[in-house]
């Protein structure tokens, strides 16, 4: 949207409502657009899998283009009445980019349509700088073709299921009579930053160096760049300023990291279509990103916020229950873990499902209500390592027992009849032992580390592992073991006690705060050795973490998973 301006050309947004229109292009999406007048509708991170819409649009006579990265079908005819489809995971496509989130499409596209119109002699200023930076582009291009990697997906930053799709209607306003400057495009990188991570794909060194840049752009306070992300900052600011004042601790200068986009900005942008109940909260977060008005940001990242708010209280409920149903079902005591209730709002079940991912290190489905009680069910699923579930979904819809769905190898949505779920169910789990589940889920719990530390010069290596990252999918977080450690205080934190602080000591007296993350339901050897040690000594497996608490940087240790110190004297073995 910010480079059509620069063209001088106003671009429609429209974001799908997903509890009324779901998450992709639709005909009643197209004939609305027709209304208003629209003739060319860029697809963005939808289209690839919606034939019949982008029928529809050809019956009425759109244009359409089509700006994606989802897994296509893998028997189906070509899109019909579509002016392209840019789409690096495309059978046909010899790019070797098919590991970019779809944003970095977009941004190759436009470094080649920049590239196009400069030869055109449509701009007025044919500058070096720019013709620089589309130069890099392609040099990044040719380098990544051979070094792109597939990989798997998510946290609740990582967040993002298959429902985060737009469309863009652009009218010209015929602005090439007057002169146009070539747009920049290296300042729009904090965009691409943000999607790359939140959208969870593979960190090869061109995916790495769009966050790098990204975190460039937005400068080291993240108030240098994009004015809707500078405005949820400020909020969270003003948010904090009062237990800063409470603590007598000083103002900290915020450090943008890549951490930032996944657990802060991705989450307050996803809640306006998680959460929102009124007209247009579908399109909060495009019309926060688009903004220069600051006035206009501050209060779209109100909104933003104060969903985000009931979407915590509203997933910290139903993951519960969705726990609570996975353990009491004996047939998710093996292979996939598949949960239902009609009573979970669609906006929901993809954050669900990536908490039960997380805690049983499985493939997860969970369906929930469709929006509108219409006999249809909608769901999301997360899956690990070697276990292709977008692929899964597109044999389930090709097979009529779903009515349409699609995503990649590790996330992927869906809608359901509902007198179709018990047939779905069972050809999920009959599909997952064909594909060796049980082998890829012990390949992804098994606890690998990296190297053994001890608890001295930690804040030393948490600076040492900041030039490899940032890490992610591809360039995975370092692991590390830490020996015969002890439980000196443990205490829960979080609305629902779900998560625990502690500190650990090891046999040389050094110390180390550290937290664990849902060990509530479902984790109770865990959750009972945080909270009550009883002086016994574990092996603990985690990843470090530079903090800033009360003005003081130190280290906090995140655990993944402990271990009875087998030299010690014992009664039970409490590994997770």
């Amino acid at each position: 949207v910010r480079y059509l301006r620069a063209l001088g050309i106003q671009a429609h947004i429209h974001i799908p409502d997903r509890t009324k229109e779901g998450y992709g292009p639709s005909r009643a999406a197209f004939e609305h657009l027709h209304a208003e007048g629209v003739r060319l509708i860029i697809l963005v991170d939808c289209g690839t899998n919606a034939q019949d819409a982008c029928l529809a649009a050809g019956e009425l006579g759109l244009e359409l283009l089509i700006l994606d990265h989802h897994e296509p079908p893998q028997s189906s005819p070509p899109l019909p009445a579509v002016r392209a489809l840019v789409n690096p995971k495309r059978h046909d496509d010899t790019s070797g980019l098919h590991f970019l989130a779809s944003a970095g499409v977009v941004f190759f596209f436009l470094a080649a349509c920049n590239r196009a119109l400069r030869e055109g002699g449509y701009f007025t200023d044919n500058d070096t700088d720019s013709a620089d930076e589309d130069e890099s582009a392609g040099g990044d291009e040719s380098e990544e073709s051979d070094a792109g990697k597939e990989g798997d997906t998510s946290d609740e930053g990582n967040e993002n299921d298959a429902g985060n799709e737009g469309n863009d209607g652009a009218d010209s306003n015929d602005s090439n009579e007057v002169g146009i400057s070539e747009p920049k495009l290296m300042p729009l990188l904090d965009l691409v930053a943000l999607a790359t991570v939140c959208d969870v794909v593979p960190l090869t060194p061109l995916n790495r160096a769009f966050i790098r840049g990204g975190l460039l752009c937005m400068g080291r306070s993240g108030r240098e760049g994009n004015s809707g992300l500078a405005a949820l900052l400020e909020i969270d600011e003003r948010m904090k300023a009062g237990a800063r004042a409470q603590a007598q601790t000083q103002t900290q200068e915020r450090e943008m990291t890549a951490e930032d986009f996944a657990f802060f900005l991705g989450p307050r942008l996803n809640a306006g279509g998680r959460m929102g109940t009124q007209a247009q909260d579908s399109s909060l977060a495009a019309r926060l990103l688009s903004t220069d008005d600051t006035e206009e940001a501050l209060a779209l990242a109100l909104r933003l916020e104060a969903l985000n708010q009931t979407r915590r209280r509203r997933e910290e409920g139903i993951t519960r229950q969705a726990l609570r149903q996975a353990e009491e079902d004996a047939e998710n005591a093996q292979g996939l873990v598949f949960v239902c209730d009609k009573a979970w709002p669609p906006g929901l079940v993809g954050i669900v499902a990536n908490r039960l991912k997380d805690r049983y290190q499985r493939a997860c489905v969970v369906v929930g209500n469709d929006g509108e009680n219409s006999g249809f069910l909608r769901g999301s699923c997360r899956s690990i390592a070697g276990f292709d579930m977008g692929a899964l979904i597109l044999e389930a819809v090709e097979a009529g027992i779903l009515l349409n769905g699609g995503g990649h190898k590790m996330a992927a949505g869906f809608t359901v009849a509902e007198d179709k779920l018990a047939e779905f169910r069972g050809f999920m789990r009959q599909q997952a032992a064909r594909h060796d589940h049980e082998t890829a889920a012990s390949a992804a719990a098994d606890c690998h580390f990296d190297g053994v530390l001890g608890l001295r010069g930690l804040l030393h290596v948490c600076d040492l592992l900041r030039s490899g990252g940032p890490y992610g999918v591809g360039n995975e977080e370092p692991r590390f073991a830490f020996a015969s450690l002890r439980v000196l205080y443990g205490r829960t934190f979080g609305q629902a006690d779900e998560h625990i602080a502690c500190v650990l000591e090891s046999g040389d007296g050094e110390r180390v705060r550290a937290v664990a993350f849902h060990v509530g339901v479902g984790a109770a050897p865990l959750r009972e050795v945080l909270l009550r040690g009883g002086g016994s000594r574990f092996h603990v497996a985690g990843r470090l973490q530079a903090n800033d608490y009360r003005g003081r940087r130190n280290v906090q240790l995140l655990i993944d998973d402990i271990a009875l110190d087998s030299s010690q004297p014992h009664s039970a073995n409490p590994r997770q």
